[in-house]
């Protein structure tokens, strides 16, 4: 078992940004998060999983979207890259 300390309510972010490193997006522009801390308790064997919508509108070319789980104990950042068409 692992516990994930949050120091807000935000348990994770995700950006996107275009193939010159400009951010086109970010899920937690506009939203408001707790100031009080937070614990999350993740079991062996299960699976913590956090998804959201992005509409790319019309934009086209690479991308890099970058997950973070902004934890004080156990920060993870994963990059993937992609291409519209």
């Amino acid at each position: 078992m692992i516990e994930l300390r949050f120091p807000t309510g935000k348990t994770h972010e995700f950006v996107v940004r275009d193939e010159a490193g400009k951010e086109v997006w970010r899920w937690s522009k506009s939203r408001m998060f707790t100031q009080g801390l937070q614990n999350k308790l993740v079991k062996s064997k299960d699976v913590a999983v956090f998804a959201e919508k992005w509409n790319a509108a019309n934009l086209k070319g690479r991308f890099t979207a970058i997950a973070t789980l902004p934890s004080d104990n156990h920060p993870i950042e994963e990059r993937v890259e992609f291409e519209l068409k």
